[in-house]
C-alpha cells in the first residue's frame, strides 16, 4: 500500500494504514489525512460505540460540573458524548492537529491542546476530576507508560476511564503495567466493563474493554 492513502480508501484499508505507520510524526500525519472523513468512517460504516460506552459508564460515578480531561481527543466523538451527558468543563488534547481542527468545530470542549500523551502532560498535578481516554490505546498508538502522567494530573479520588483493544490489553507488559501502578499505591480499580465490538470487519479480533480506576 502507498505512503499516501487514495482518497477512496475503504474504513477498514485506512485503519490497516494508520496501524502501518512507520513512526509517531507519521502516525500524526496519517490521522491529519483522515480526519476529514474520520467520524463518517469509524461510527457509520465500522459501528464504533467505544465513546457511548464508556460515558455511560462514568455518568453514574461523576456529578456534571466536573472538570474533565480527554486524552487523545481525536475529533472529539468522546467530547460529543460527555456534552450530551451534561459535562461542560472537558478539555481535550491530541498529537494530530487535523483531528484537533475537526474537534473544534464541534464546540464541545472548553479548550484543545496539541499533546504527545507519551511525553509530560502540560498541566498541573490535581488539575481534573477525571480522565476519559478512549481508542487511544493500541498497538503502535499510546502505551501504559502515559498512565503516569493522567494518574498525575487527576486529584486524589478522581476517575480515570480509558478502552484499550483487549488483544494490547493482554500483551506488552499492558496489564502488568496496571497492576504494579495498583501495587504502589497510584489507583485501585473501580470497574471493568464487558467487550464489546470496537469496530466490524478489520481484523479476527477488534474487540475493546473499558476500564475504571480511582487515582488514590
Amino acid at each position: 500500500m502507498t505512503r499516501e492513502a487514495p482518497a477512496d480508501m475503504s474504513p477498514e484499508d485506512r485503519i490497516r494504514w494508520i496501524y502501518a505507520s512507520g513512526d509517531q510524526a507519521e502516525l500524526s500525519r496519517r490521522y491529519d489525512a483522515w480526519a476529514a472523513t474520520y467520524d463518517h468512517q469509524l461510527t457509520d460504516d465500522l459501528g464504533y460505540i467505544g465513546p457511548r460506552i464508556a460515558v455511560d459508564m462514568l455518568r453514574e460515578r461523576l456529578p456534571t460540573e466536573a472538570r474533565i480531561l480527554d486524552a487523545g481527543c481525536g475529533t472529539g466523538l468522546a467530547g460529543e458524548a460527555l456534552h450530551a451527558a451534561g459535562y461542560r468543563d472537558i478539555v481535550g488534547v491530541d498529537f494530530s492537529p487535523g483531528m484537533l481542527a475537526e474537534a473544534r468545530s464541534k464546540a464541545v470542549y472548553s479548550a484543545l491542546l496539541e499533546q504527545d500523551l507519551l511525553a509530560p502532560v502540560a498541566f498541573e498535578s490535581d488539575r481534573f476530576d477525571a480522565v476519559v481516554s478512549v481508542g487511544v490505546f493500541t498497538f503502535g498508538h499510546v502505551t501504559a507508560e502515559a498512565f503516569d502522567e493522567l494518574i498525575r494530573v487527576t486529584r486524589p479520588g478522581g476517575l480515570i476511564l480509558f478502552s484499550v483493544l483487549v488483544r494490547f490489553l493482554e500483551s506488552g507488559g499492558f496489564r502488568e503495567r496496571l497492576d504494579a501502578l495498583e501495587r504502589a499505591g497510584r489507583w485501585t480499580p473501580v470497574e471493568i466493563g464487558r467487550p464489546f465490538a470496537s469496530r466490524r470487519e478489520v481484523d479476527a479480533d477488534a474487540s475493546g474493554v473499558a476500564l475504571i480506576y480511582r487515582v488514590c
